[in-house]
């Protein structure tokens, strides 16, 4: 379809299809014959000044960031590098005060700890460590012993036998994958470490808190101490902007 031009004001130029009223349109900035992408912008003096490009001031803008846009198209300056969140685990002064036991004692039932991660709306790869130590050295009766960890965003729930795989919250889509961190009990060992990834979808339009939970598949009782005086434990969130087929 043949080209016209619409207007031409200085150093702007409007193009568009000679089709009546068509709003297929096309703006030049140092042209006359911008592309079909929509909005052409040469600068003049590339040659001796290359790289320059233009200027954006909407009150984002900052050294090293990059134009952004959200589900709308909508174009704003944001940081280059991928944004994480960390999570939080209460802090203790002295390992004499190391607070946050969490006892787990009973089979198949979730505990609350008092660690927890805040997510805006989205969804987001959960990587966490966290080291379980146990009061006395682990014996034969508490051997490979199971350890689950996992979040869970209502608290009303917990104590319970809260059915994770019916979680909307908890991994890709309806998919089994990416809702549960495990890590193993072994014999004759004073420490263990749960870690591992998982999914968090907040499908809300707010920041929400997420609890971090635990459980065992043996009856046994075993302590896992979730406060920050032990320096490997840690939550990070990731953002997600796609999932593949």
């Amino acid at each position: 379809m043949k080209k016209v031009k619409f207007f031409k004001l200085g150093a702007i130029a409007l193009t568009m299809s000679s089709a009546a009223l068509n709003v297929n349109a096309q703006v030049g900035i140092n042209t006359e014959s911008p592309q079909v992408e929509g909005l052409h912008i040469i600068q003049k003096d590339k040659a001796a000044n290359p790289g320059h490009g233009f200027i954006l001031d909407d009150g984002n803008q900052h050294s090293g960031y990059t134009l952004t846009c959200d589900a709308n198209g909508v174009g704003t300056w944001r940081s280059a590098g991928i944004s994480m969140l960390m999570g939080v685990f209460p802090t203790a002064p002295t390992w004499a005060q190391c607070s946050g036991k969490t006892e787990v004692t009973t089979q198949g039932v979730w505990y609350a700890t008092n660690a927890y991660i805040d997510l805006p709306p989205g969804m987001w790869r959960i990587d966490m460590t966290m080291v379980d130590l146990p009061e006395t050295q682990v014996t034969t009766s508490t051997r490979n012993t199971i350890q689950q960890s996992t979040f869970l965003s209502n608290l009303s729930t917990l104590n319970t036998t809260f059915d994770y795989t019916t979680s909307t919250e908890i991994g890709i889509n309806a998919s089994s994958s990416y809702r549960m961190i495990t890590g193993n009990v072994y014999e004759n060992v004073f420490f263990t470490v749960t870690g591992g990834t998982m999914v968090i979808r907040n499908t809300s339009a707010a920041v929400k808190r997420y609890f971090l939970v635990v459980r065992a598949t043996l009856p046994v009782t075993f302590p896992y101490w979730t406060a920050a005086c032990n320096a490997e434990n840690t939550i990070i969130a990731t953002p997600i902007l796609s999932v593949g087929n």
